[in-house]
């Protein structure tokens, strides 16, 4: 019988018989049947499926069924490794082999066939300073890469691929999957999924005007948090000066203050953040390499800091060391100051650029400083823009990429090193969603949520892996 249930008669040698009624405990000895798991893949983490079935009904007993699965992954190295758990997390980026095997409860095993997949990292933000750059993929990891001393915690001087801060700084135990970041030569800003602001000096490492905003002049590799108990919602961050927006809608900076640059005005260093322009509440932040700029609530733009190229755009070549207004009765919805130079967005997608133009880093077909702002390409709307130090980028509502200004490193991406004193555009067949423009290279998000870079690439700063110079949109794998 199927339920190991028997009857048995015994006879003995004088013919005596007796009845016994037996349970005899059937064993299963058939393997599990073949099955092809399958691969659940969210970011960097996936689930293994594993469609796994014992023998068929007819070897039913107790020690039928499956029992448990081991699960082994080989790495792009030949790396083999075993897991317990259907659930893996944090697997880097790269191609897989995935087998599984199945026991039943008698012991019996069974391996399934391989199955290979690929982990490829979704980017949804990026900021660039001068030789290094931060990002944030789409589970939550904050990245670095590029740079030429100290800009990773751990003192690394020089490193070529992208790394998971988050996982090497055991203070920092939060997602950045809500998020700001803001890199530069010399330091950098991190707002964590929770409000918290953090400083770091990755980039140059250093510390020396306070732009960490710790109340020190100390250098710090790690991340330092600022105005513990403050939610903030923006940052920026200059040349050794920094600003931060919080979610009151109050502007705070601190950092080299020679220029003017904080805002607060006087030309004093600040060692910890500051309050400016009491009273107005602000929504954006963009901090050039000794001149700043921001929109209030309102939509109003304002300028403060060095002037000599004339970037904050009120007509004269004055230092500002309070902000002040431009453009009175336009509303903005974007801003980007560049080296010398700024460039804005108004509410109706015009483009606008004013200051340092040596390099046609304005747009505007000449070489001519401009104190005051001028239109750029009127006609094309535009939804995005950033100044580097001396080459643009921009987005147009069409999602179509331009750029223009210095190219001797190809930070231009027209696959040549010629200067554009205007716009051109980029012809690639992708559609670019965010962009960042360094020094002297560009990195670039597309739809889909693929990383791009071009230009400059000493130090490893585009994350290829290699110093090769790429003169177009080139995917970063």
């Amino acid at each position: 019988t199927k339920n190991g249930h028997y009857i048995f008669t015994i006879v003995d040698e004088e013919g005596k018989e007796t009845i016994k009624d037996i349970y005899i405990d059937l064993i299963d000895k058939l393997e599990p049947l073949d099955f092809t798991p399958e691969i659940q893949k969210e970011g960097s983490n996936i689930t293994i499926i594993e469609n796994g079935q014992d023998a068929e009904s007819d070897e039913i007993s107790t020690k039928s069924g499956i029992d448990h699965y081991e699960y082994y992954i080989i790495d792009s190295n030949n790396k083999e490794a075993k897991y317990e758990t259907n659930e893996i997390k944090n697997l880097a980026v790269g191609n897989y082999k995935v087998y599984v095997i199945a026991y039943d409860r008698a012991g019996n095993s069974k391996k399934s066939e391989i199955i290979q997949f690929e982990l490829t990292r979704k980017y949804t933000k990026i900021s660039t300073g001068g030789y290094h750059n931060l990002a944030i993929d789409d589970n939550g990891n904050l990245l670095s890469w590029g740079g030429t001393s100290g800009y990773l915690e751990d003192g690394i001087t020089s490193y070529d691929r992208g790394v998971n801060v988050n996982n090497r700084i055991p203070q920092l135990r939060t997602n950045f999957i809500s998020y700001k970041i803001a890199a530069r030569s010399t330091h950098s800003l991190i707002i964590d999924s929770d409000g918290n602001l953090w400083s770091s000096c990755i980039g140059d490492g250093t510390n020396i005007y306070g732009e960490l905003g710790n109340g020190t002049t100390d250098t710090t590799l790690g991340l330092v948090k600022v105005m513990s108990g403050t939610k903030f919602i923006n940052i920026a961050v200059g040349d050794y000066h920094s600003f931060a927006i919080d979610e009151e809608g109050n502007l705070w900076s601190w950092g080299n203050n020679g220029n003017g640059q904080l805002g607060d005005g006087t030309t004093i260093n600040k060692l910890s953040p500051v309050q400016i322009m009491k009273g107005t509440k602000f929504t954006q932040i963009s901090a050039g390499n000794n001149h700043s700029l921001a929109i209030d609530s309102e939509g109003n733009l304002w300028s403060w800091g060095n002037n000599g190229n004339g970037q904050l755009g009120d007509g004269t070549t004055t230092n500002k060391l309070s902000p002040v207004q431009i453009m009175k009765g336009t509303k903005f919805i974007q801003i980007s100051a560049g080296g010398s130079y700024s460039l804005a967005i108004d509410e109706e997608g015009n483009l606008w650029a004013w200051g340092n133009n040596s390099i046609g880093q304005l747009g505007d077909g000449t070489t001519t400083d401009k104190t005051s702002p001028v239109q750029i390409k009127a006609g094309t709307k535009f939804t995005q823009i950033s100044a580097g130090g001396d080459h643009s980028l921009a987005i147009d509502k069409e999602d179509n990429l331009w750029s223009w200004g210095r190219n001797y490193q190809g930070q231009l991406g027209d696959g040549t090193l010629s200067t554009r004193s205007y716009p051109i555009q980029i012809h690639v067949k992708t559609k670019f969603v965010q962009i960042a423009a360094g020094s002297m290279h560009s990195l670039a998000i597309d739809e889909e949520g693929k990383l791009w870079g071009w230009g400059f690439n000493s130090s490893f700063v585009l994350g290829y892996g290699d110093s090769n110079k790429y003169y177009i949109p080139t995917q970063i794998n």
